[in-house]
């Protein structure tokens, strides 16, 4: 991909650049990179001040990236998450948040009803 390539240039010249950053994380996302992927969305996450739209977009891309390569790891954070924001934080990424939880959750129940013999 030739706006991969790009991109992957704009990080090399403005590696602490929130946009540049941001622009990586969707494009390794939907190359199919999950590694550089998870590495660009937890440094957004980890640059912004909680609570603002950024931090909240970056945790829901890293949350979405480890639901589907580990989702152990995903339901953990998850669950530390709503720990700390009961409510899932605000709209429109609390609905988001909370529908990926009950998902995961509800496919460890499947996962242990399976193992137990139900």
């Amino acid at each position: 991909l030739k706006v991969l390539r790009i991109a992957r240039l704009l990080l090399r010249a403005y590696p602490k650049t929130q946009h540049v950053l941001e622009l990586n994380g969707l494009l390794e996302e939907s190359s199919g990179d999950s590694q550089k992927a998870l590495q660009h969305w937890r440094t957004l996450a980890s640059g912004n001040k909680q609570g603002t739209d950024l931090w909240y977009q970056a945790r829901l891309h890293l949350v979405g990236i480890l639901a589907k390569t580990n989702r152990d790891e995903a339901l953990e954070v998850l669950e530390q998450f709503h720990l700390l924001y009961p409510d899932y934080g605000k709209e429109p990424y609390a609905s988001k948040f909370e529908t990926l939880h009950h998902s995961l959750k509800g496919e460890e129940e499947i996962i242990k009803g399976v193992s137990d013999g139900n």
